[in-house]
């Protein structure tokens, strides 16, 4: 028992005596705690998303009080290195940055000297020895010292979700909030879904209740309370202002636009005086104004939870809002090994140029899988993503587009983004046009007519952009098809092919595909001459510009044969289908023709039953030719004809087709119809945008276009046809068994 006294002493007396002061944390301490810990403790799970390392934690924590002594008295003597960090130690630190900070969402500015450089951690996710052999290329950079000071003019930034996925979440808070105490106004953490909110249902929260078995319940819950304010008081974005112009690139985990980051909330503060010291605006019960600030680029974080994206550790994201997006991921933890194939030490560094075109961004990494191997690196132009060995573009091209990226069409709007940036993406990374950069600005309209207006005129007002390309919608287009009459706008392969569309006098707008009424006389066609079909036809149609003009098609061709038709329309909205499945049940048609998207149809099927459909032949537009829909249909068992207006992705041994799914399947994007359709009306652009010479206008693009006859693109025929304004008449017929003919159009 005196024993035990005796050693409480001790153990008391050397905590107070060789408290390890936050200021005394050197990289050297880093190093030997990452050494003398496993960098992959198996985990008890085999949720990768949220992996248990309850076996390890109680492993670490289950040293004795008098192994505890002895280690005091240990570290001491300088025999054995205390370790780095400590629960306490923590807890003071987290208590020093909440009483300076104020609480809610807030944004940080300034305008940097030139060549100031800016060090990009994203999603660490509490990989610890990755961090820590990050900061010993730093360190050969000399950027950070053994003390872990940073250089001058240099900056850290964690770009968020710092912590959960691995056993070190503790560890690599702590050093972040070290960083933040040495070099005060030169380290940002900036908030990221897991600081948000979702830490708290991760593994942070299992790791505090677990391996700080000596604290009470109490002591716990008011570390975890600490920590959830700190984490409410972390800036969502860094914002920095070029030297020569009002233009501005953001560091953030949260998408341009999404909750507090819509500029229109912050744009008057940061179009003030801003100085090289940062300022913080505190977003909360703020006004939004008309004000407007020019975001070129942004490096932010990406949920892979629900999407795949092949990296190294840097890669370039769909524009936000017009911005050049990247994405740095600095994890190569076991969760991201396995989900991911992450492999990589990464970390970027940006730097601040003469103006924005002069702005670079470099990526750091290394494969862990060789132990041996060397940090390599790769720069990039910021904005314009080509590569710094050329020279930097001094101007941009501007064009935008307005698509559903949420809503009922979401999944078409998705690819179609994806397909139409490729050949951008692509002719950027070879020095844009004449020296200028294609800037590709697409705002999300969900597919209603009026956020399509606003989004255009936006476009107009604030982005300068007058050539739209691959726009989502006939109900949409309708909504501003007055611009395109007025000549305001130059409409590029809108994927809203009505015949409304399509008049020899209205000239600032041009189609790729041909038009949805031609596409429903084929398949009219197909029903009576292939299938031997002639009477008793439900028309599913859409009731606006879109499905009206087909459902007028299809009764007229319809009434050459006498055929009974039932129509079928639906607004855009509509989900409950009773009063038309009972219309339906009573008509017993013998053939379903669809003029609809993708959601309602899956409803109406659905609420018909398979049994009801189990005879009747059901065919479909291009607008239902996507693989989730088709596997739909053939996995109830039911008989599904459907139209394309495109080459097959899968088999064709076009040129361009082979293109697509190079770049595709370089970058991780998922194979379509509806990024096929982007990626060719976005080929055409490009091929068509380099023919000119000088500026880059919307009226010499349509007098090329125009001009286009018998033209061979990477294989692909086209024809501008004046009389339906479209390049392609092409269409193909895909039978229930998946086989697909050529019904019309160039062979």
């Amino acid at each position: 028992m005196n024993k035990r006294i005796i050693i409480s002493g001790i153990l008391l007396y050397l905590s107070i005596f060789s408290t390890n002061l936050f200021t005394q944390v050197t990289l050297q301490d880093l190093n030997l705690y990452s050494k003398i810990h496993k960098e992959f403790p198996t985990y008890d799970n085999k949720d990768l998303l949220n992996p248990d390392y309850t076996t390890f934690y109680k492993k670490e924590a289950s040293k004795g009080w008098i192994t505890k002594g002895w280690d005091s008295v240990l570290c001491f003597l300088h025999i054995k290195r205390k370790p780095f960090w400590s629960a306490e130690n923590l807890k003071k630190l987290l208590d020093k940055f909440i009483k300076k900070q104020d609480m809610g969402d807030s944004i940080l500015a300034a305008q940097p000297k030139k060549e100031s450089k800016f060090i990009i951690f994203g999603s660490l996710h509490g990989a610890f020895h990755s961090f820590t052999r990050d900061l010993e290329k730093l360190k050969e950079l000399k950027i950070i010292d053994d003390d872990l000071k940073i250089t001058d003019d240099y900056y850290f930034v964690f770009n968020g979700n710092l912590v959960d996925y691995s056993p070190y979440s503790l560890e690599i808070l702590y050093t972040v909030l070290i960083l933040m105490e040495k070099n005060q106004g030169k380290v940002f953490y900036v908030k990221g879904s897991h600081e948000a909110g979702a830490w708290y249902d991760n593994g942070l929260r299992k790791e505090i209740d677990i391996r700080l078995k000596d604290w009470t319940t109490g002591q716990k819950d008011f570390l975890k309370e600490n920590i959830g304010l700190f984490f409410d008081s972390l800036p969502i974005a860094v914002f920095l202002k070029t030297l020569d112009q009002e233009e501005f690139v953001c560091f953030s985990y949260f998408d341009l636009g999404k909750e507090n980051l819509k500029q229109e909330y912050f744009a008057q503060f940061l179009n003030g005086n801003l100085s090289d010291k940062f300022q913080r605006f505190n977003l909360s019960d703020i006004d939004e104004t008309n004000d407007f600030a020019k975001i070129e680029a942004i490096v932010k974080g990406v949920d892979r939870t629900d999407s795949y994206l092949s990296t190294k550790g840097l890669i370039q994201l769909l524009p936000d809002h017009g911005a050049t997006a990247w994405n740095v991921l600095s994890s190569p933890t076991k969760s991201y090994q396995k989900l991911y194939n992450f492999f990589y030490d990464a970390f970027a560094i940006v730097e601040v140029g003469s103006d924005i075109y002069n702005c670079k961004i470099s990526l750091f990494n290394r494969n862990i899988k060789d132990k041996q191997s060397k940090f390599d690196q790769e720069s990039y132009y910021l904005v314009s993503s080509q590569s710094t060995n050329k020279p930097p573009c001094s101007g941009r091209i501007n064009v935008g587009s307005t698509m559903g990226l949420t809503g009922v069409v979401a999944s078409k709007g998705e690819k179609l983004f994806h397909g139409t940036f490729l050949p951008l993406l692509n002719q950027n990374k070879q020095g844009g046009i004449s020296g200028k950069y294609i800037k590709f600005t697409v705002f999300d309209d969900a597919y209603e007519p009026s956020r399509a207006k606003q989004n255009i005129e936006k476009l107009l007002s604030k982005y300068q952009t007058s050539i739209i390309l691959s726009p989502l919608g006939s109900p949409t287009l309708k909504f501003y098809f007055d611009m395109v009459k007025n000549k305001e706008i130059l409409v590029l392969f809108s994927i809203g092919a009505a015949r409304v569309f399509r008049q020899p006098n209205i000239n600032y707008i041009v189609h790729f595909r041909t038009s949805y009424e031609e596409e429903t006389k084929a398949i009219i066609e197909y029903a009576v001459k292939d299938l031997n079909i002639k009477n008793k036809f439900a028309i599913f149609y859409q009731n606006d510009t879109y499905g009206l003009g087909s459902y007028n098609v299809s009764r007229s061709l319809l009434s050459k044969y006498n055929a009974q038709i039932l129509p079928l329309p639906y607004l855009t909205g509509d989900s409950d289908f009773n009063e038309l499945v009972n219309n339906v049940l009573e008509f017993k048609p013998k053939s379903l023709i669809l003029v609809s998207t993708i959601l309602p149809t899956m409803s109406l099927i659905r609420q018909l039953g398979v049994k009801n459909l189990a005879k009747v032949k059901i065919i479909g537009n291009s607008i239902l030719a996507e693989s989730s829909f088709i596997n739909f249909m053939r996995d109830k068992g039911l008989s599904f004809c459907v139209t394309h207006v495109l080459p097959n992705f899968k088999s064709s041994d076009l040129e361009i087709v082979k293109l697509y799914k190079k770049l595709s399947q370089k970058i991780g994007y998922a194979l379509s119809e509806f990024a096929l359709e982007g990626y060719i009306n976005s080929s055409i652009f490009v091929d068509v945008a380099n023919k000119i010479e000088g500026e880059v206008t919307k009226e010499k693009v349509l007098k090329q276009i125009e001009n286009i006859k018998n033209y061979n693109l990477e294989g692909l025929k086209l024809n501008f046809n004046p009389q339906t304004r479209s390049l392609s008449d092409n269409i193909w017929i895909e039978s229930e068994k998946g086989e697909r003919e050529r019904w019309k159009g160039d062979k």
